[in-house]
C-alpha cells in the first residue's frame, strides 16, 4: 500500500478434497449375496488474483481484478453389474472486475458501478456414457447501485445486479446414491452455469423520533434463465429420483417492508415482512407459479453485564416442485458477554425453541405424481462459545476467493 487509500494485492489460495463411499446391498433370503457400490470422489483448486485499488480523487475510487481460476473434478463409481461411471472434468475461469465508487452533488447521490468479465472452459468427459462435457461461454456481468438522498431524513435507491453461479461438484457427480431405494440421489454432468438479473427499488427515512429509528420499503424482480434447481422424478414402479436441472426460466417478483424501534436506550426492535411472487419454468413448457410470505423479528437487550438477542423467523420451505406452501416458524435466543480486562468472550445460543426432533410436512409435484414427505427437524439444541484471546499478537488475515460460486 501506498499514500492513502492505494493498495496493491496478490493473492493465491488452493483447496483439496477426497472422498470414497462404498455401499453393500444384501439380496432377502441369501446371505453374501447382493449388490456392491463403490466411489471415489476427488477435486482440487487453484486460484490467483491481483487486486489494484486506487484513490482518484477525494470522493472517487477504482479497483480493479484480474484473476484465473483452476478447478480438477475426478469422480469414479462403480454401480454393482451396471458398470462403471463418472466423469473426469476440468473447469477454467478467467476474469476481470473494475470497481468505481464515488459520490457526487455535495453527496447527495452515491454511485457504485462494476464490470465483471469471464471466460469459462470447461472440458471433461462422463465416464459412463462416454459422451464430452465440453462447453465455452463468455459473460458480462454488470452491477449499478444508485442512492439518492432526496430530502433531508429519506433516501431513494436504486440497483441492478447480475450474477454467475457455477454448478459444484456434488451437483455434477453422476453417481446414484441407494442408499434409500426409494429416494434415489444423482447429480448431473450436463448442467449449465446460470446467469441472475436482480433489479430494486428502495425508500427509506430516518425518524427523529426516539421510539422509532427508520422504516424502508423495496420492490424487486429478479430472473433467470437456465436457472440450477434440485427436481425429482417419479418411475414407474413409484421409485423417486432426486437430481439437477437447467430450468428454462425462474423468475420473482417481491416486496419487503422493514422498520426498527428504539423501545428504550438498551433495548431495540426489528421488524420485516416480505411477499413474492414465484415463477420456475420447466424445459417442457410446464409453469409452477406460486406466492410465497416470510417475516422475521429481533430483539436486543443491551443490559448491563450482558446482551441478551432474541430472534423469530416466518419463512417456509421453498423449491422449484414446491405445490403446497408450509410455513416453518424458528424462535432462538442467546446470552452474550466479553470481559475486556481478560480479553474473554463467551456466548450460549439456543435454538429452534418451538420444537423437539419432529417432523415437518414437505409437498412436491411432478409430471403425474404429487409427493408428500415428512422431513426430521434438528429439534432444540443448545450451543456455548468461548473464546480467550492472549496476548496482542496481530492475526494472519484469512484468504478468500469469492469471484464465483456465490451460492
Amino acid at each position: 500500500s501506498w499514500s492513502r487509500g492505494n493498495e496493491l494485492e496478490l493473492k493465491y489460495t488452493f483447496r483439496q478434497s477426497e472422498s470414497s463411499s462404498d455401499q453393500i446391498f444384501e439380496n432377502e433370503g441369501a446371505a453374501g449375496t447382493g449388490t456392491r457400490n463403490t466411489s471415489f470422489r476427488s477435486s482440487a483448486e487453484h486460484n490467483v488474483s491481483a487486486n489494484l485499488r486506487m484513490r482518484i480523487a477525494k470522493r472517487f475510487s477504482f479497483k480493479a481484478e484480474l484473476g484465473y481460476m483452476h478447478r480438477k473434478y475426478y469422480n469414479v463409481s462403480s454401480y454393482g453389474t451396471a458398470g462403471t461411471g463418472g466423469m473426469d472434468y476440468i473447469q477454467g475461469v478467467a476474469y476481470a472486475d473494475g470497481i468505481f465508487l464515488g459520490s457526487f452533488l455535495d453527496r447527495r447521490l452515491g454511485c457504485s458501478l462494476i464490470l465483471h468479465l469471464e471466460n469459462v472452459n470447461d472440458k471433461g468427459v462422463n465416464l459412463a456414457s462416454g459422451s464430452p462435457l465440453d462447453y465455452n461461454e463468455f459473460n458480462v456481468i454488470p452491477r449499478l447501485s444508485l442512492s439518492w438522498r432526496a430530502w433531508k431524513n429519506g433516501s431513494l435507491g436504486f440497483s441492478y445486479t447480475v450474477r454467475s453461479r457455477r454448478p459444484r461438484n456434488e451437483m455434477l457427480d453422476p453417481y446414484v446414491d441407494m442408499t434409500d431405494p426409494y429416494n434415489l440421489k444423482a447429480g448431473n454432468p450436463d448442467l449449465r452455469g446460470e446467469i441472475n438479473h436482480d433489479m430494486s427499488l428502495s425508500v427509506r427515512h430516518d425518524f427523529d423520533a426516539d421510539w422509532l429509528d427508520f422504516t424502508s420499503l423495496s420492490v424487486s424482480y429478479s430472473v433467470t434463465p437456465g436457472a440450477i434447481e434440485r427436481v425429482s422424478y417419479i418411475d414407474g414402479d413409484n421409485v423417486m429420483t432426486t437430481t439437477y436441472e437447467n430450468l428454462a426460466r425462474k423468475d420473482a417478483l417481491g416486496m419487503k417492508l422493514s422498520a426498527r424501534f428504539n423501545i428504550t436506550d438498551r433495548i431495540n426492535l426489528d421488524l420485516d415482512a416480505s411477499a413474492s411472487r414465484n415463477s420456475y419454468r420447466f424445459s417442457q413448457e410446464a409453469e409452477n407459479i406460486y406466492w410465497s410470505f416470510s417475516g422475521s423479528e429481533a430483539i436486543n437487550f443491551n443490559l448491563k453485564y450482558f446482551t441478551v438477542s432474541q430472534h423469530f423467523f416466518l419463512s417456509p420451505v421453498m423449491s422449484a416442485q414446491t405445490r403446497d406452501l408450509w410455513m416453518e416458524p424458528v424462535l432462538g435466543i442467546g446470552i452474550y458477554r466479553y470481559w475486556e480486562k481478560i480479553r474473554l468472550r463467551t456466548s450460549i445460543d439456543c435454538g429452534d425453541l418451538l420444537y423437539g426432533r419432529s417432523f415437518r410436512r414437505n409437498v412436491t409435484a411432478g409430471d403425474g405424481f404429487v409427493n408428500t414427505s415428512s422431513i426430521m427437524r434438528q429439534g432444540r439444541y443448545v450451543q456455548f462459545f468461548l473464546s480467550w484471546t492472549i496476548g496482542r499478537f496481530r492475526n494472519t488475515p484469512y484468504v478468500k476467493h469469492t469471484s464465483f460460486d456465490l451460492d
